[in-house]
């Protein structure tokens, strides 16, 4: 009897001892684990026999646009601004552009735009007024009651006047700009009319470049405005770096200018 239970204890003993030299033998590897996300998690090599570390990686949907993007099809991205319909709408109508991409600078270059088409306008109208006072100051060169008249003319100097008749009826603005000549003076009835007449064509001179100078600043505010809204819509889809954006914009608020920048960040 006590043989009998010293071999069930012997036995007993003999498979705690196994389990244990099991468990040591197992104990050095690492069972794999998976950090569950919203992706596949990717599986651990099949060439390599011991058990890994398996991690997931996270996919994030991109909302903002990049340079690489901006000249094929931002719009497609939420968020985004298109550089190329900023620039041709700031080409077209100055300041359009910048108020697509959000920036209240577009109203000053809308603003110059209204006014210097208001400008070149006047100052052609201005010129015109000027012109047509001359014109009324010298008179037809056939009526000898005109400022200028060629039967006048004709009697001091002895020239054939006929020429000069002609001219006026072809084009006036090249007879007004002969008569104005120190060559012409005789068919003058007075000193004071010929200085008159020289002063509203110089006052028209005048206007007439200044609204020159105002149609080039016209297509200066364009290509300014084009470049801008370009820039704009640069710096609204800027990526700083592949995980951190930079979103702006300018706002008029309460009577003084509000400037707004945001960093956003993705992980």
């Amino acid at each position: 009897m006590r043989l009998a239970c010293a071999a069930i204890a012997l036995g007993t003993l003999c498979a705690c001892v196994a389990t244990a030299h099991a468990a040591s033998m197992y104990s050095k590897f690492s069972l794999p684990v998976l950090t569950t996300t919203t992706t596949d998690a990717t599986p651990a090599l099949e060439s390599d026999p011991s058990p890994q570390l398996m991690l997931a990686q996270r996919t994030i949907e991109r909302e903002w646009v990049t340079r690489a993007d901006s000249l094929v099809d931002p719009n497609f991205l939420r968020g985004g601004k298109s550089e190329p319909a900023a620039l041709g709408l700031s080409l077209l109508v100055p300041g359009a552009g910048q108020l697509y991409v959000g920036e209240r600078s577009g109203f000053a270059y809308l603003a110059a735009e209204v006014a210097a088409i208001a400008g070149v306008v006047l100052l052609n109208n201005k010129a015109d007024d000027y012109n047509n006072e001359a014109a009324r100051i010298a008179g037809a060169p056939k009526d000898s009651t005109s400022g200028w008249s060629s039967a006048r003319w004709s009697a001091t100097t002895g020239g054939n006047p006929a020429d000069l008749e002609a001219l006026y009826a072809a084009d006036p603005h090249a007879y007004y700009q002969l008569i104005e000549s120190p060559a012409y003076a005789a068919g003058w009835e007075s000193e004071t009319q010929q200085e008159q007449f020289v002063g509203n064509r110089e006052l028209a001179d005048n206007r007439l470049q200044r609204a020159h100078v105002l149609s080039s600043a016209l297509w200066i505010n364009h290509l300014v405005s084009a470049a801008d809204a370009l820039r704009a819509a640069r710096v609204y889809n800027l990526p700083l770096r592949d995980n951190l954006k930079l979103r702006g914009n300018v706002r008029w608020r309460h009577g003084s200018p509000s400037v707004r920048v945001a960093l956003i960040g993705s992980f």
